[in-house]
């Protein structure tokens, strides 16, 4: 008997060493873990990368902000498994608020971000008086360096680009809407990978208005844009709430269904409360599935702000089939949905009570087949969206409020990870009869120039630091850790890591080297580009009046040295006439400079008076000589029947005696000099001078 149970031992060690190491199974498999900020983030959009990293972009709260609200951009990317790969806070000088809406994978390694920043004031009641807005769009690679930056160039301060989206073609659909006086308008963009625009649409209702559009290319490559919309009836009555539903051509942008899907409400004088399209899935059979939450026909104020989950089932035309609400059998009257997806046929819901997070499976009879509460979750934290990727059942969180939090969840297959679950009641109902099809009336609008990206530079960014918590973990799947190797360059503009990405900039990069089980392996490269400093004291100058001189070279070196002593400083006042030098050194070299200052600002100017174009080394070009001490702007050189016959504005580039590649005849020949003393002002000389063979 003993030795039979030895031989099953064995044969169960044997399996499991077998399944790890094929890294076909990974039983258990699942983890929670929550990150803390030093401010407070609000997600906007999670993107998941062809690598199966995460990456988060939102806004977070300013350090020392010129009003209590301020914020940067924000980009957090982690690992499949939820190491910290990099985090950073972005801002454009110039404006004082702003954040991103969306991402999206530009490249296999590179990501596009939208986003709007402005520059506000605070008015006396507390409300912001907007004095300068725009809308950007960034490309930036896996290190979160930027790449470019553009701004759109049309309704700057009106636009929201909240969505974009990549289509089949390799282009991308930015979406969004233009709100101001004249009504909010929903903007379609397509634009290839360098921001050029393809196409773009402005479409309005002089009674409804189209919001927070979602976007979803069908499988016949048509666009899908779905999103929010109300009509606004006289007395303050709301007509019409619900849902707009319109497809686009992808090439062309021409408009080829607008449909309506309303609530029916029985209290026109209040919003019924119904949330943003979260998802669009198309199903094989010519269905259309919109993901959202609703109250039913009347408003829902309490937490969190809608009673309950809706599935809305159309045909690919917008006509709704069917619509069902998910709700919690619970004391608790409120249920959003966060999230859906549609995997191994069935539905997969992620839904929040706004205290609790819920995962539910539906079949396609619509029946709750399998539901968990994750009611351990860290209480500050709500569940925001599925993660997709190779690596499943990953649920990405986002702070309750205002709090400088995120989380990233694991589950096994069917959702479960029991350091994390409590008791879950989940119920479905059909409440196709709050649903009805209608009209919507659209117009195009064209504008007087086209929609176009401009060049941007000068974005700033600074590290936002997170410290992640392993909540509970149960799995197979070790990380392996990787110290980090230090490099310091000078004088090259790049290096090359192991996974052949080539980086310029300063900075703490990484590789991942997955195994079979896609356990993270990470290698942190701290690398330090150096280059021999580049330092300019500027031209020669002059006392303009008794002010004495500050004399600035590049900061950033760590010693100077200002005629022989050594400082710190970067600049250096200079209060006597004389020659002033200045030396910086750093590991890759040493740079000198030296400016001379004079009591007078204007000198004599001296030209010569012939010379001598016969090829022989000696006075062959007739030029500016370097002796004089006025500043070169330009000269032009006349023959004698006052035809000009040479000009230049490079002191360094003199006449050769030739004219349309002619040797010239000996005689006399006009210069007109333009200089500058050296407090700027400007000097006319004429003069004459013999050119001789």
């Amino acid at each position: 008997m003993k030795s039979l149970n030895k031989r099953y031992l064995l044969l169960v060690l044997t399996i499991n060493w077998l399944v790890v190491t094929n890294g076909q199974v990974c039983v258990p498999d699942h983890f929670m873990k929550h990150y803390q900020g030093n401010t407070a983030v609000y997600t906007g959009k999670v993107l998941t990368t062809p690598q199966d990293d995460i990456v988060t972009c939102g806004s977070t709260l300013k350090i020392n902000g010129e009003f209590l609200d301020a914020t940067d951009g924000w980009i957090t990317k982690l690992s499949p498994r939820g190491s910290i790969l990099w985090s950073r806070r972005y801002y454009i000088p110039g404006f004082n608020s702003g954040g991103f809406y969306a991402i999206e994978n530009a490249t296999d390694s590179s990501y596009f971000v939208t986003g709007r920043f402005g520059k506000y004031k605070k008015r006396q009641d507390g409300s912001l008086e907007q004095l300068d807005a725009a809308s950007f769009l960034l490309h930036i690679d896996k290190f979160g360096n930027i790449i470019w930056g553009k701004r759109i160039n049309q309704y700057i301060d009106d636009s929201f680009l909240s969505s974009i989206t990549k289509l089949r073609d390799n282009n991308f659909l930015i979406a969004g809407n233009i709100y101001n006086s004249a009504g909010t308008k929903l903007l379609l963009l397509n634009i290839d990978l360098s921001a050029n625009v393809n196409w773009y649409k402005l479409i309005f209702s002089d009674s409804s208005m189209f919001a927070g559009p979602a976007i979803k290319q069908l499988n016949d490559g048509t666009i899908l844009a779905a999103g929010f919309t109300q009509k606004n009836g006289r007395n303050n009555t709301f007509l019409d709430q619900g849902y707009y539903f319109m497809k686009f051509d992808a090439v062309t942008g021409d408009m080829i269904t607008s449909k309506g899907i309303f609530i029916n409400t029985s209290f026109p004088d209040v919003p019924t409360g119904h949330d943003n399209i979260k998802n669009i899935i198309e199903f094989n059979n010519d269905t259309v599935l919109l993901c959202s939450s609703f109250s039913g026909d009347r408003f829902f104020g309490a937490t969190p702000g809608t009673k309950k989950g809706l599935l809305i089932r159309t045909a690919s035309n917008g006509q709704v089939h069917k619509a069902d609400g998910i709700s919690l059998v619970s004391p608790l009257p409120g249920f959003r949905l966060a999230d859906a997806n549609f995997i191994d046929g069935k539905m997969n819901l992620l839904l929040d009570n706004g205290y609790n997070t819920y995962y539910a499976e539906i079949n396609r009879g619509n029946q709750v087949i399998n539901q968990k509460a994750y009611g351990n979750v860290f209480s500050l934290l709500k569940g925001d969206r599925f993660i997709g990727g190779n690596l499943r059942n990953r649920i990405y969180y986002d702070g309750r409020g205002q709090y400088a939090l995120m989380g990233l969840m694991k589950t096994e297959d069917d959702g479960s990870i029991p350091c994390m679950e409590t008791p879950a009641q989940i119920t479905t109902e059909n409440v196709s009869s709050y649903f009805r099809n209608g009209s919507i009336t659209t117009m195009f609008i064209s504008v007087s120039f086209p929609f176009a990206f401009e060049d941007f530079g000068g974005i700033g960014r600074a590290e936002y630091n997170f410290q992640p918590t392993t909540d509970c973990i149960a799995t197979c799947c070790d990380n392996i850790p990787s110290d980090t190797t230090h490099r310091e360059f000078c004088n090259i503009p790049g290096y090359r890591l192991p996974d052949n990405s080539y980086v310029t900039e300063t900075g703490v990069y990484y590789i991942n080297t997955k195994n079979s089980n896609n356990c993270d392996s990470i290698a942190y490269y701290d690398l330090t580009f150096s280059f021999k400093p580049k330092i300019d004291l500027g031209a020669d100058t002059c006392f303009i009046n008794p002010q004495p001189i500050v004399l600035k070279v590049d900061s950033g070196y760590t010693n100077y040295n200002w005629m022989g002593i050594n400082s710190s400083n970067h600049s250096y006042t200079a209060t006597n006439s004389g020659k002033y030098t200045v030396s910086v050194t750093n590991l890759c070299g040493t740079t000198v400079d030296q400016i001379e200052i004079f009591d007078n600002c204007e000198f004599p100017v001296y030209m010569p008076t012939a010379f001598t174009p016969n090829n022989d080394g000696l006075n062959d070009v007739y030029l500016y000589p370097p002796l004089n001490k006025n500043r070169f702007v330009s000269v032009r050189i006349y023959n004698r029947y006052g035809q000009e016959i040479f000009n230049s504005v490079d002191p360094s580039k003199g006449w050769n005696g030739k004219f349309k590649n002619k040797d010239q005849p000996v005689g006399t020949y006009v210069y007109v000099l333009q200089i500058l003393t050296l407090d700027g002002r400007k000097i006319m000389k004429k003069g004459a001078f013999v050119l001789l063979k």
